[in-house]
């Protein structure tokens, strides 16, 4: 079982939810973002300090706060940039997107 996850997903209640209900049936230490650069640095970190997180559960669209440089502007710019760092990371990816072609591209 998984015992380091991170969530990356602008919307705080969508990473709440995904949390709270992880936490219901796994022990794990969780950490949620709500930015693909903040997530990305989380896991660069983590690889850095020799204990990587596991498992990505990630967005596919965010909402870009347009005050702030964006290095990573999309989940799946996230997991091609995780995927480079991290190849055996497991990822799991959700979003409200109806866009079958993105979705088929990361398979």
């Amino acid at each position: 079982m998984f015992k380091k996850i991170i969530v990356a997903e602008d919307i705080d209640s969508e990473n709440l939810g995904v949390v709270s209900f992880i936490s219901k049936f796994i022990n794990a230490e969780i950490v949620a973002t709500q930015s693909c650069d903040k997530a990305f640095s989380r896991i660069k970190e983590a690889i850095h300090k020799k204990a990587p997180y596991e498992l990505l559960i990630n967005d596919l669209s965010f909402n870009l706060d347009t005050r702030i440089a964006h290095k990573i502007t999309s989940g799946k710019q996230l997991i091609a940039e995780v995927r480079n760092i991290q190849p055996d990371i497991k990822i799991i990816v959700f979003s409200g997107e109806d866009k079958p072609a993105i979705i088929k591209s990361l398979f």
